[in-house]
């Protein structure tokens, strides 16, 4: 199991970043998670974005998965969520 961070300062352009990630492989099984939110300064909103993979190895052949969202608040012209 290994877990990762980041986190990005405003800076001069007053926007920031948040994440953190999950990941898990053992054997044939590998499964990975993260969530990240970003606020930019180009748009009064925020974009919080997740996603959820993983792999199975059948030894001939290895299977993928992945599924994720991404929400978008208050940033005008966009659409309140998207996927």
């Amino acid at each position: 199991v290994s877990a990762s961070a980041l986190y990005g300062f405003k800076e001069l352009s007053g926007g920031r970043n948040v994440s953190l990630g999950l990941r898990y492989a053992g054997g044939p099984l590998a499964v990975g998670a993260v969530v990240q939110k970003v606020k930019s300064p180009f748009a009064t909103g925020e974009e919080t974005t997740w996603q959820l993979g993983g792999s199975y190895d059948l030894g001939m052949a290895k299977l993928f998965a992945t599924h994720g969202k991404v929400s978008r608040r208050g940033t005008p012209g966009l659409p309140a969520q998207g996927t």
